[in-house]
Parts: structure tokens; sequence; C-alpha cells
């Protein structure tokens, strides 16, 4: 600069020149100081954390860059190994400090459970549990275990349990509990035990506002019911209620004590408001729900767990009431949607709403228990569709939570109430549940970190991502890229894409949108591979694909040619279902379509006997034998599995009903050819006939005809 100073052009003022020239060195140490500083917040975008974000949570922790790039190395076995306690990870920090004192660009909270919590972007969701819903239907230990090693191997973090009346709850609530084939404490203590011994994180689920017929439905709790006549939903103004909630709580905790979060429900609470005792408040439905919820969240907070919450209640509740009712500082909200169509159920409103108010969300999508009330098998497809559908989504909506993504549940039910019937039992959806968690867990390897998660520092986490895919992610994280993918709202406004689902399709991060394709299509190459391993399936992933493709394959049905615990019972399916259609073929022959076996012919006792033995002769006795012996194997493959009551129930559910109509026939048909004598015409008409279908007016019968 000296020299620059030295040259004085001819005629200049010299002090005028002295100013300009101290400007423009001011100027240029600002633009160096610019660049300097550019780096440093490059890698702060490595964690989604721009200049702008300065409240992830209501309690900070500043610490400087060098924690934060430990923080974003550190390994897999480090993070969460039960050899790594926090106070080794502190011990790693207070290192790095001595070393640096640069300034704080990182900001990390630390939450009831004494975790420390980063967000960070990577391809691929860190947190994916299996939910198992028990409704009166709990599976045996043993198989429980098993199916859990198969989903861990496929890729799952941890485990949402829904124990409702197969818990075996104690003192006041001892009349919860199933009359027999529930739990015992030690059966619920070993299962918590081998899945924490796995290296999983357990969840509890405690309904607590609607669905509680199992709780309602007797005496002991009925006056706190919202409606008298329906068990489907507590009374959130009686005191009592909440004394009942804490009592349940309390309970599960004492055998969850390692779990962080306990889920309260609160889904679908259909009778809200109706009662006395809530009309007279001034409150409206709203806002009960939001003071209901916010004093059960409170009791788990004060028990040192997260509350966790369905968040299908809260869709239509104004962004405002929703902010000012606290909740967002109490509960982490899980948002569900099993159809295909996610956008439509939890439209750009929700998404702006819940990113105002909540620092975190989970998501949750099915492999079973989603498909119909009765259904007997996963509809696989359906289920895939929503599961990629949602990847979308969150790699559209992750970043706006400077949490991140807390997880990705694959939900199982095995009622949509506790009144319903079964519907997909364990064993015919395990196809679905391996396919669907694979689905989660292997990510596009052409997508990019895009996915933003949040991670405790103290928990396991498992990645499917290999050293290849991972090298790519930390050139891209070096860089501070991100993707950007706009909300379907704002495309709407943009020039449309073809899309031959309908959908406007996510914007490839790449220039070359085949590779995009080719990361999808790679993907599914992984799965398949990984499905045909898990399963042990006789042909290898790309002819799994093949067979997928050719033969539009709803249920996985190939998936019985497999070796894996409950495929025969996956096997018997099939043949049960074909067999029951046939059976209900030829009812609707017999009874409708032939005109002497209909109930007419049954009600008057009129038909011709040569006929009835040329109907039942042979089919009858022939669908009655395979009813029952397909009943028999079935029983025999679910014994492993489940215990007799569960057994009894699908078998009644399933084949009982069917083999009684066809037995009916049977038995109708061997009286009718008893007669030997008939009356002349006109029969007899039942007067319960005029009287049900009301057609005295119409004066058709005469009371001495009768």
């Amino acid at each position: 600069m000296g020299s620059f100073f030295g040259v004085c052009p001819k005629g200049a003022k010299p002090r005028l020149f002295l100013l300009i020239c101290c400007l423009v060195s001011i100027l240029i140490g600002l633009v160096s100081t610019v660049f300097l500083y550019f780096p440093h917040n490059e890698h702060l975008q490595t964690f989604g954390i721009t200049a702008e974000e300065e409240d992830i949570s209501s309690e900070k922790f500043k610490i400087n860059e060098e924690d934060s790039l430990l923080m974003s190395t550190v390994t897999n076995s480090e993070i969460g190994s039960s050899n790594s306690p926090i106070e080794l990870q502190s011990e790693k920090l207070k290192k790095i400090r001595t070393s640096s004192h640069q300034n704080e660009k990182e900001i990390i909270s630390w939450n009831l459970t004494n975790n420390f919590q980063a967000s960070n972007f990577s391809n691929v969701i860190e947190n994916r549990l299996i939910h198992f819903d028990f409704k009166g239907s709990p599976p045996k230990l043993s198989y429980l275990k098993e199916t859990i090693r198969l989903a861990k191997i496929a890729g799952i973090t941890g485990i949402l349990l829904e124990w409702e009346d197969t818990f075996p709850w104690t003192e006041n609530l001892a009349n919860l509990t199933l009359t027999r084939g529930g739990y015992s404490l030690t059966d619920v203590k070993e299962l918590i035990q081998f899945v924490e011994s796995e290296g999983l994180e357990v969840i509890p689920l405690v309904q607590s506002f609607g669905h509680t017929e199992f709780i309602l439905k007797g005496t002991d709790f009925a006056h706190l019911r919202e409606v008298e006549g329906e068990p489907q939903s507590f009374c959130p103004s009686r005191i009592e209620t909440i004394e009942l909630i804490e009592e349940m709580i309390e309970q599960i905790i004492t055998v969850h004590q390692n779990s962080r979060y306990i889920h309260i429900g609160c889904d679908e609470v259909f009778n809200l408001r109706l009662c006395p005792l809530c009309t007279e408040k001034s409150e409206n439905g709203d806002e009960l729900f939001l003071r209901h919820v916010s004093n059960v969240a409170q009791i788990v907070r004060k028990f040192g767990k997260i509350p966790l919450l369905w968040d299908d209640m809260l869709r239509s509740i104004p962004e405002k009431q929703l902010y000012d009712s606290k909740l967002g500082s109490l509960v982490e909200i899980m948002i569900w949607v099993y159809a295909e169509e996610i956008d439509r159920y939890v439209g750009f409103d929700s998404w702006e709403k819940y990113s105002k108010v909540f620092p975190t969300i989970w998501v949750a999508g099915s492999y079973k228990g989603t498909s119909g009330e009765t259904t007997q098998i996963p509809i696989f497809s359906r289920h895939v569709n929503n599961i990629e559908r949602w990847i979308e989504v969150i790699i559209r909506e992750s970043s706006r939570w400077g949490k991140g993504l807390g997880g990705f549940v694959l939900t199982g039910w095995s009622r949509y109430d506790h009144f319903a019937v079964l519907c997909e039992l364990l064993p015919s959806a395990i196809p679905s549940l391996i396919y669907s968690v694979l689905e989660v867990t292997i990510p596009n390897t052409n997508t990019g970190p895009t996915i933003r998660n949040r991670i405790f520092l103290t928990s396991t986490v498992h990645s499917h991502i290999n050293p290849r895919d991972d090298q790519s992610n930390q050139r891209q994280k070096r860089s501070g890229s991100r993707r950007w993918v706009p909300h379907p709202q704002t495309l709407r406004k943009m020039k449309p894409k073809d899309d031959r689902r309908g959908v406007l399709p996510l914007i490839p991060e790449s220039k070359n949108e085949n590779q995009f394709v080719s990361g999808v299509v790679e993907k599914h190459e992984k799965v398949w591979k990984e499905f045909t391993k898990i399963l042990v399936c006789p042909f290898d992933g790309t002819r799994f694909g093949k067979l997928l493709k050719e033969t539009n394959d709803t249920e996985l049905s190939f998936a019985g040619r497999c070796n894996w615990t409950g495929v025969n019972f996956f096997r018997s399916l099939f043949y049960l279902r074909s067999l029951l259609v046939e059976v209900a073929e030829v009812q609707d022959q017999i009874k409708w379509k032939r005109g002497w076996l209909t109930d007419y012919n049954i009600n008057h006792n009129y038909t011709l006997p040569l006929r009835i033995v040329e109907l039942i002769r042979t089919e009858i006795p022939r669908l009655k034998e395979n009813l029952a012996l397909k009943a028999k194997s079935i029983g025999i493959s679910l014994k492993s599995f489940y215990r007799n009551e569960v057994i009894l129930e699908w078998i009644e559910q399933n084949i009982w009903n069917s083999w009684k109509a066809v037995d009916q026939l049977e038995r109708a048909g061997e009286k009718l050819k008893k007669f030997k004598y008939w009356e002349r015409r006109p029969l007899r008409t039942s007067s319960q006939i005029v009287s049900d279908l009301r057609l005295h007016p119409l004066h058709l019968i005469n009371k001495n005809e009768l």
C-alpha cells in the first residue's frame, strides 16, 4: 500500500487523495474479512444452520467451531455406544476447547434426558422405528424377538410399543388387562430388555384422550366417558380423568425407565365437547383439546420424558391459537398419513403452522393395518407408494425445523380400534414390513444430503450409507450445497413437468435428470437385493424386480417361495382366499341362480329331491372338508406365534362363517329330501312379510288365507 500512497497524480490535492486512499484501504479490508469468514459460514450450512437461525430451542448452549466439527465427525460407533457415556463426549469437547477460542457458530440444546442434540443434513432418515399394536392379540415373545431381529437387519433403530389391554396393569387399573392371554410383568421386562440389548430405542404408547375403548368399556371408569354410551374418548373436564391418566403413565414408565419418549396418542377424538361439564365451559372444542393435551404432556415431562403426539387433531386449529397454547414447548408431534396423497391431508398451511410452533417433527407411514378392516395380507404397493411419497415430503419439508426430523415410524395396526375385528396378523405382514423398512433405510444415492435429521449424540445412529455414498455426501457438505425443493403449492405456479403419477416431480439436484432417475433405480435394486437376502429367497434381486414388474403383485405373493418364519401361514392365506371365493360362488349359484334350494324353497319346504341331490351331492361336502382342513392347518401354523385365544378369533372371523354357510345349505337340502308329499299352490304366505314391508294398504292377502 506504501507505493500506492507514494504516487500522487499531478494537480491533485494531497489531503483529498489521502482520504480517498484510506477509504479504499478500508473497503479492501472489509472484503478480505468477508472472504476469510465465508468458509466458516459454509461449515454452518452442513448442519443446516444459517446465520439467521438463532432459536433452535429455549435452552441454548454455545460452543465453538471445533466443537461443531467434532459433532459432525463423530462416528456411528461413538454416537450412543454403550461404551460412550456423555462424560466421555464432554471430555472430548473440553480438549477441543483448550486448543481453540474461535467465535461460537453452532447451537445445540440440552433436553430433559440430558442428551446433546444437533441437526445434520444427510441423504438418509437416521431414526427409523416400527410400531407393534398388541390390542387383544399379543404375539408370543419368542416370535416378537425374531421379528425384531429381522427388522433390525433391515435397518430399524427403534420400536414403538402399544400395549393397550395386554399390559399387566395393577391396583386400580387391574381390570384393564385381558382376562387371559396378556403379558406378565416378567414378559414386559424381558421384551424391553431384549430390544434395548439390541441397541434399539423403546417408546411406549399410552392412549390418553381418544381410542380409550379398552379403558372406558367397563363399569370401573364409565363415568369418565365424554358421551354416556360411547367409550371412545375421555371427558377432559373431570379431575378423575387426569388422575387416571397419570396413574397409567406412572405404571408404564416404571417398566420403561430408559425410554426417552412416551407417546400419548390423542388421535381421532371423535367425541369432544359433548358432555354437560364440557359444554358449560366457555372453551370451544379446540381449546378443550389443547388444555387436556397440555395437562397430559406436563405429567410426562414431570417424569423426565418427552411426550409424542399424533397430529391429526391439530390440523384444523388456527396457527395463533396453537402457538399461544405453548404446546410446542411441551410435545413433539408425529404427522401420520397412510394414503399416497400426503399433501391432500397435510397441506401447505399445516406445514407452515407446524414449523412455527414445534421445534421438530416425526412422521408415520405404515406396513400393515391400513388397507381395510378385514384385510388378511398387506397391500404392498399401497404401503410402498406411501413411503416413497413421505420421503419426497421429508426432503422438501425437513429443513424448516431447526432440530430436524425426529424420526420415521412405520405403524402396524392389529385392529382399527378396540372393538374392530383383526386385520393382518404379523406373520402375514413380514414381507411388507421388511420391504417397507428397507425403503426408508436405503437412500437414493443421487439425492445428496437433503434430509435434515435431529441427532442425539448419546444415541445409537444406524446408517446404511455405503462409503462411496458417504464420501460424496461429505464433499457436498463441505461445499455447503443443499437442494431446494418447493412445496406443491409453489410448484403449481411454475411450469409443470411430465409425471405419469399426476403429481409434480421433485427437482433433481443433478443437472442431468437421467442421473436422478438412475439413483432411484439403483435404490430399488438395493432394496430388492437386501429383501431377498433377509427373507432367504431362491432368486436374486434382479429377478425379484422382474417378478414385481411382470406380475404387478400388490401383495408380494412370490415371497411365499422364500424361507422365513411364518411363511407357511403366509402361503396358506393365498390358498384360503381361493377356497373362500369358490365357496361364495357355489353359494351364489345354489341360492340365487338355481331354483331348488333358494330361501323360498327352504322356507316353504317345497322342492324337487332329485335336484337337491344334484346340487349338494359333491360340491358342498368337498368345500366343508377343505375348509375344516385349512382351519386345522392354519391353527397349527399359528401356534408358534400366538396364544390360542387369538388363533380361535381369527379362525372364527375368516373361516367358520363360510363353513357354517355351506353346512346350512347341506342341512337344508337333507331336510327337503325327506319330504314325499307337497301341498297345492298357491303356497301360504307369512303375515310377517306384510308387516315387515308395510304392505297392508295393498290388501294382498285375506286373514283366512294366512
